[in-house]
């Protein structure tokens, strides 16, 4: 359903970046829009859930994972 998700592995934001290809269920589809049901492609980027989470307050991100992304972002 989400193409992109299956392309990308990495979170495209450039002070993130974290390498997420061992560990896809972190790395989230956003629409940019906010609108869900436009999955055209220049409607949707890859995030890690930190930076998903960015966007959406109320987004819950458990704290394995978030422990996860901080110990494992590049430096």
């Amino acid at each position: 359903h989400y193409p992109l998700r299956r392309q990308r592995q990495m979170c495209i934001r450039d002070r993130c970046s974290i390498d997420l290809s061992r560990n896809k269920k972190l790395l989230h589809t956003h629409h940019k829009n906010h609108i869900k049901s436009d999955n055209s492609q220049a409607n949707l980027v890859a995030l890690c859930a930190l930076c998903h989470k960015g966007n959406h307050a109320h987004m819950k991100i458990p704290e394995n994972d978030r422990k996860y992304i901080l110990n494992n972002r590049p430096k």
